[in-house]
């Protein structure tokens, strides 16, 4: 998810013209394309300069939040993106940049509050749901998490992000099978995903069906060779997990390995 807001907003930047003097415009386009390439110090720099000649380019502040987000400055990156919402009040798009970044900043219960700020101006948006999703599962409100993730799929009904999310949601609340089902989705639409696999593990597990629970591990473990760590899965937080999850995750991992070898 992180990836994919990323992703669209470089798309955003590289693509809407701007109204700004011509030495502005050039040192936001510059910042753009190093922003793409993942230049970031150039990025900013850019960005710093572009402002400096039109404080008013609303996707310069935008851009700059990005390029600092990405730097993990998200507190400096929140004050960027305050700044563009402020020029372009109307633009859903820098509500959601800024709800990103709140909810990278650590302020969930804010960044609710953005998000749905954005959802209002863009309802048809399946971005801003699939954002809202992963805060309430930081919040942990699975609740909250299933009904978001339900509108994007609404919007978008093969978005693999929106079906890792109502599976983890859903798995917290106690619905097992239809969590396997929504894990199943998750996979069939983002196949290079081993969160994905994880998530399904978790819910066979839940279920009692320890050898699909090992079988979805070791998939896992075969896209992406650190799940062999038993430390690795406490970066699953950053995943959406639950601590909870994580603990049910480390004991799928424990009977993975009693399996190694036989």
């Amino acid at each position: 998810m992180r990836k994919l807001l990323t992703a669209l907003s470089l798309i955003l930047l590289l693509s809407v013209p701007l109204r700004a003097a011509p030495e502005a415009q050039t040192y936001f386009q510059q910042g753009s394309q190093a922003l793409a390439r993942k230049q970031l110090t150039q990025a900013v720099s850019n960005f710093e300069r572009a402002l400096e000649l039109d404080e008013t380019l609303a996707l310069a502040w935008r851009g700059l939040g990005a390029a600092l987000g990405q730097q993990n400055r998200w507190a400096e990156s929140v004050q960027a993106q305050r700044r563009a919402t402020r020029l372009r009040p109307d633009d859903a798009e820098g509500w959601l940049s800024l709800g990103w970044a709140e909810h990278r900043s650590g302020n969930d219960k804010v960044a609710v509050k953005v998000l749905t700020h954005a959802q209002s101006l863009a309802p048809k948006n399946p971005k801003i749901p699939n954002a809202l999703a992963i805060v309430y599962l930081f919040l942990n409100q699975p609740q909250f998490a299933v009904d978001a993730a339900r509108q994007v799929l609404s919007l978008d009904p093969k978005n693999g992000t929106a079906y890792y999310n109502l599976g983890l949601a859903l798995h917290r609340l106690g619905h097992h099978a239809e969590s396997i089902m929504a894990q199943q989705q998750a996979q069939r639409y983002e196949p290079h995903n081993p969160h994905a696999l994880i998530g399904l593990a978790l819910a066979y597990g839940s279920v009692g069906d320890q050898a699909m629970a090992v079988a979805a591990y070791r998939q896992a473990v075969r896209l992406d060779g650190r799940y062999q760590q038993l430390a690795y899965l406490d970066s699953l937080s950053a995943a959406d997990f639950s601590q909870e999850q994580i603990k049910q995750s480390q004991k799928i991992y424990q009977r993975w390995q009693d399996t190694r070898g036989k």
